[in-house]
């Protein structure tokens, strides 16, 4: 699986600092992606990867 700056050429960091703004930047991502045609599965996949990156945010900045 790719990783998202392979995918949409952008360095996403998650660091504690940073985490507000990479939760944002996720989202951001997401929409874009959530409007691509799903009937190529590699816009599948990679709403899949975004997806979960933005599940994983959230639950970073929950737990803080």
């Amino acid at each position: 699986m790719e990783k998202l700056s392979e995918i949409f050429g952008v360095r996403i960091e998650a660091d504690n600092e940073k985490l507000e703004e990479t939760y944002r930047r996720l989202k951001a991502i997401l929409d874009e992606v959530l409007d691509r045609d799903f009937s190529d599965e590699r816009n599948v996949q990679n709403a899949r990867v975004v997806f979960e990156a933005v599940i994983t945010a959230k639950m970073q900045l929950d737990a803080k």
